[in-house]
């Protein structure tokens, strides 16, 4: 069954007709990106907050002639210096007519222009004022229906609903969410979770004031950053954080954003960013052994509340935050200084063994670090140097050199020290909270011809203390390299050898616990294809093996994506077949699904997955997308078959 769905995928991209239209969709280089992320191993936080930049600006894309350095920055994939050229452009030169000008602007080409495409839109740039009747509403609303047996307090539907206004310089939005096992409504009446906001634009000195839910960015993100952050896989190709700001708060994480009253300002060539909040997030709440009063063994980021206990770690910790960032630009430097607090409303408290001994204590944190970033003609220096109240320091230095047009090199090293915690501070994608470790990020991007590209990596990470009980420091180094091939304006075949290497604590059969070096191979064939304007084909191969050979697994999908020219519908299908010996040997696949709704598939056993998606749009005011997914695999001796249902309504008014 499997030689013949691989063979199928074979013979389809062999007849495909050769009259190629227009260049791959951006939403194909996004599926490209998604799929690195999850290349050796998931991190659910790296797909959702980036399925969150993609998703929102998809929904409100960026105004390029009239929006601000901030607004601009909401294109998460341009550096801070390629946001600062294209706003200079755009004060020397006008409004920019048409995104064919925007690859003749320094720092931009073709390939960047066509990503931007879906994501802004080209108007007169002349802003709306309020009271002059113009407004705006977005009402979003996902519902996802899961068959299977229910166990839990509330209903198997996964609800999710946003709405914004916005009228002049005055915004407004809102999001409730509910996840499958929860109750719509707690024992209060409240929804599980309820966010929202209210954000004014100012004018002088007063850039921005945002009451109710916001998320926050500073520097290169060691003391502060909320949402995406670059740095996670060896080809990153921009691992450099964007400009540090503040904006409303639209996720559906519940824990990572903050809540109260923030501003952004200038004055002179200084810009201000500061901040107050006071939020409840989850936790796990103790007695002290023998002893009156109550501590927080540990913070609870899930976000599901669907049983007795986990409900009990609802909104358990009042966690109060206040920051301030000043950065000033001069021409190509840029220089920040940044200052976080956080206090908790009891102190945190771990077991006091070897392990935990610079685990953050206490019930006060505080964060100081500078930042600062450079660039001079083809080379981009960034960094930023971070000390917490405990005396532990942590550092990130990096830089972009472009010796050539045709190559692109990043080099990244960030080191947490031991003792450094900084809450919400990211580095290498993870949280900078007892998370100690030092790591290297290098690769090279070279166009070797017009239409072959080149790119190797690699992401060497060690930890700055012992990994359990097993008396040795912890390592992960992964290794890729990728040739991408243009053959036609409108084909693309990527072919990639990976490599991931880790030490992982077992515990022997005398029960002593050491370490075990765990190795795992992959090598993957992608191909994407437009080969009329009305359809899009796409098809993977993967073949892994751990540990030299003991375990195996190979999986390839085709999907077809049917855009007509005429009517406002197009249609997507995937079929998805693998055998995979075992769970630490699996492969993920990020799939197409509504919006702020990210689908990313742990492969392993034996099986079949499928899906199909419709989506319609109704004079361009209406949006309804509908996915139906169906699996059927065997791990084990066990079978298991799932289906489920996936709607989203999208109306403008």
């Amino acid at each position: 069954m499997l030689l013949r769905i691989i063979a199928s995928v074979f013979i389809l991209v062999a007849f495909l007709p050769t009259n190629w239209g227009q260049t791959l969709s951006s939403g194909q280089i996004i599926e490209s990106y998604m799929e690195k992320l999850v290349s050796f191993g998931f991190d659910e936080g790296h797909i959702t907050d980036i399925s969150e930049e993609v998703s929102q600006l998809l929904v409100l894309p960026v105004d390029i002639n009239s929006a601000n350095e901030d607004e601009v920055s909401r294109l998460f994939f341009l550096t801070p210096f390629q946001v600062k050229s294209l706003l200079r452009y755009r004060y020397e030169k006008g409004n920019i007519l048409s995104v064919n000008e925007i690859s003749f602007i320094s720092g931009f080409d073709n390939e960047l222009a066509a990503l931007m495409e879906p994501f802004i839109s080209i108007t007169d740039g002349k802003r709306r004022k309020y009271g002059d009747g113009y407004s705006k509403n977005i009402l979003l609303s996902n519902i996802v229906f899961y068959d299977k047996e229910n166990v839990f307090p509330g209903t198997n539907i996964k609800s999710l609903t946003k709405y914004r206004h916005s009228s002049g310089r005055i915004s407004t939005g809102f999001t409730i969410e509910k996840d499958a096992g929860e109750k719509f409504l707690d024992e209060n009446h409240y929804p599980d979770f309820f966010s929202g906001y209210v954000s004014i634009e100012g004018s002088g000195k007063l850039e921005k004031l945002i009451l109710g839910d916001f998320a926050v960015r500073f520097g290169q993100g060691i003391t502060l950053w909320h949402g995406y952050s670059a740095g996670t896989f060896p080809l990153d190709e921009n691992p450099m954080k964007g400009v540090s700001t503040i904006k409303p708060y639209t996720s559906s994480d519940e824990n990572n954003f903050f809540r109260g009253i923030a501003a952004i300002s200038r004055f002179s060539e200084f810009k201000i960013l500061t901040y107050i909040s006071n939020n409840k997030i989850d936790g796990n709440i103790k007695d002290y052994p023998g002893e009156s009063g109550k501590y927080i063994s540990s913070f609870y980021d899930n976000g599901l509340h669907n049983s007795h206990s986990t409900y009990q770690k609802h909104d358990a910790i009042n966690e109060f935050s206040a920051g301030i960032n000043i950065s000033r630009n001069i021409k190509f430097y840029n220089l920040g200084v940044s200052l976080t607090t956080t206090k908790f409303s009891l102190p945190v408290e771990h077991e006091k063994t070897t392990r935990e001994m610079f685990d953050f204590r206490g019930i006060h944190n505080l964060s100081a670090s500078i930042d600062h970033s450079l660039s001079f003609n083809k080379l981009y220096i960034y960094g930023e140097y971070a000390i917490s109240s405990n005396r532990g320091t942590a550092i990130l230095q990096g830089a972009r050199i472009i010796p050539a047009d045709r190559i692109r090199i990043n080099i990244l090293y960030g080191n947490t020290g031991r003792g450094y915690s900084s809450f919400h501070g990211k580095l290498f994608g993870k949280e900078t909270v007892n998370n100690f470790r030092k790591g290297v990020l290098t690769n090279i991007t070279a166009d070797l011809a017009p239409h072959l590209t080149l790119m190797a990596g690699i992401l060497r990470q060690n930890g700055n203390w012992y990994g359990y009980y097993s008396g040795t420091f912890r390592k992960s180094v992964k290794y890729i390299s990728e040739i991408s091939y243009e053959p036609f304006e409108n084909l693309n075949i990527t072919a990639s050898l990976r490599s991931k290497v880790s030490s992982d604590d077992i515990c022997s059969e005398r029960g002593i616990k050491t370490s075990e070096e765990n190795n795992l191979n992959s090598i993957r064939l992608t191909l994407r294809c437009r080969p009329a304007e009305w359809i899009i084909v796409s098809a993977r191969i993967e073949i892994n093996n751990e540990n030299s050979g003991k375990a195996k697994g190979v999986m390839t999908y085709a999907g077809i994506k049917v855009i007509p020219e005429r009517f406002p519908l197009n249609i997507i299908l995937r079929t998805t077949v693998y055998s995979i010996d075992s769970y630490s040997n699996r492969i993920y696949t990020w799939e197409d699904d509504l919006l702020f709704s990210p689908m990313i598939s742990p492969l392993y056993g034996n099986g079949v997955k499928s899906y199909i998606v419709i989506n319609y749009n109704y004079n361009r005011k209406i949006n309804f997308r509908f996915k139906t997914g169906y699996s059927d695999y065997i791990s084990g001796e066990v079978r298991s078959v799932k289906q489920d249902y996936r709607i989203q309504v999208k109306i403008n008014f």
